[in-house]
């Protein structure tokens, strides 16, 4: 019985020796504003639907946030898709207030 607990403590520390040492991935914690700047430098970059990717993530975490709806109709505008973005702009208008820009 001793022998297989020595021969099991053996393996097991031969095995960590071997096996490679992996880091836990942390998740980052991103805001809208964050994900709509990182759309708005995709956008100046030309690229649209990477810009268009960051925008729908940052609907995704604030639905009531239309910022980031505006700017995913602007970036669908340059994709070519003129009724997507209208449904978007509209969108603002009929849901934001009045006074904001």
């Amino acid at each position: 019985m001793l022998f297989l607990t020595v021969v099991s403590a053996l393996a097991l520390w031969a095995t960590a020796i071997i096996l490679p040492r992996t880091t836990q991935a942390v998740a980052t914690p991103v805001s809208v504003r964050q994900l709509v700047q990182e759309g708005d430098r995709q956008l100046a970059a030309e690229d649209f639907a990477g810009a268009l990717k960051a925008y729908d993530r940052a609907m995704t975490l604030d639905r009531r946030d239309l910022v980031p709806y505006y700017h995913a109709g602007v970036a669908l505008s340059y994709l070519g898709e003129p009724e997507q973005a209208a449904t978007l702009f509209l969108w603002v208008v009929r849901y934001g207030q009045p006074d904001r820009e």
